[in-house]
């Protein structure tokens, strides 16, 4: 009678017999020797071809079926029995069984006593199976991103033994959410963070948390709401302000310069900038003049008219010669600006703007 090596005893003495092809009795004609070494070594190597050669295996609705590489196969399932496969198919959610040389469907499963489901086994991908006696089931070891951690999905309800499954891009749930949390130094009671994450090959090149909602390159910030421009930081060019479009439009909104006989000019006070005269006026030099500064003056006359204005010794003309407004009553005047230097004002205009 052909045997197996499952056949086979831990206790010495009850090899003599223990499996028909391989005579080690007492007393044994010396002739029987090699045969039985030799037996010994194939019944191993069986042993080897059932668990390294996987078979195929093919899948009709949740029942499997394969013939293990050797050929050679207990003549019951055995306590330890164990065999490779080579899936022709993804496996359905359900009660998956196999059936093994034959030896009659048994429950397959990835997770003892738990029905697989889909997608833990997967075409062509290696499955160490083997027979458990105790529950009675064959467990796979697969070789599958569904492999022993786990099974690991992006939708549905997690399962008590998930390694780690996302409901949605903010969720990790699965595993304990504070575990998950702890071996990603994150916080279970804030908003999930990082330290110390290194982002390029130089050693002191890391990205930390600064504080909640601000991260930081070496220690410096990389983004915070106090970094974004204001109306009054675009129009006097405040440095390292990040600008908006929303900021820009409503920065060009036109500033009114303060009638008098001398009218000043903060050119930090806006783009823009108007001015209705009530009588003969010098427009003073501007303050805080940024060199590259350019924009419009609108010059309105008042009811009466015939006013005048001056210029302080920083603007410049075409030709030499000063800009003669139109004097009748509510005239209005458009002189534009170019700021050349702190003390060299280009001004053109166009007149009698109606």
């Amino acid at each position: 009678m052909a045997g197996h090596i499952l056949d086979w005893s831990t206790t010495a003495a009850d090899n003599d017999d223990a499996d028909g092809d391989i005579n080690w009795l007492e007393g044994q004609k010396p002739s029987t020797v090699n045969n039985s070494a030799r037996q010994t070594m194939a019944r191993i190597k069986e042993f080897l071809e059932d668990i390294g050669k996987p078979c195929a295996a093919t899948l009709s609705t949740l029942a499997w079926t394969c013939t293990p590489s050797s050929g050679n196969a207990p003549s019951a399932w055995t306590d330890g029995y164990m065999f490779s496969i080579l899936p022709n198919s993804d496996n359905a959610a359900g009660a998956n069984t196999i059936n093994a040389a034959s030896l009659g469907a048994k429950p397959f499963r990835i997770e003892s006593g738990v029905n697989m489901t889909a997608g833990q086994v997967q075409a062509n991908r290696v499955v160490l199976c083997m027979y458990d006696s105790e529950n009675d089931e064959v467990l796979g070891i697969s070789g599958s991103v569904a492999d022993q951690l786990g099974f690991v999905d992006i939708s549905g309800t997690p399962a008590a033994n998930d390694f780690a499954r996302f409901t949605d891009a903010d969720t990790i749930e699965g595993r304990e959410y504070s575990e998950v949390l702890t071996d990603l130094s994150l916080s279970t009671s804030d908003t999930p963070q990082f330290t110390g994450i290194e982002i390029g090959h130089a050693t002191d090149t890391t990205l930390t948390r600064a504080s909640a909602g601000v991260a930081a390159i070496e220690g410096n910030n990389l983004y915070t709401t106090a970094d974004d421009a204001t109306v009054a930081n675009y129009q006097d060019n405040t440095a390292d302000k990040l600008l908006t479009t929303d900021i820009v439009w409503a920065a060009m909104a036109e500033q009114t310069l303060t009638d008098g006989a001398n009218i000043s000019w903060d050119m930090d006070a806006g783009i823009d900038f108007t001015v209705t005269l009530g009588g003969n006026r010098t427009l003073d030099n501007a303050t805080n003049t940024q060199i590259g500064k350019k924009g419009r003056i609108r010059v309105v006359q008042d009811s009466t008219g015939s006013r005048t204005l001056s210029f302080g010794t920083s603007y410049e003309f075409a030709g030499g010669t000063a800009v003669t407004l139109t004097t009748t009553g509510d005239a209005e005047d458009i002189l534009f600006y170019d700021c050349i230097s702190a003390t060299r004002i280009l001004i053109t205009s166009l007149l009698d703007v109606s």
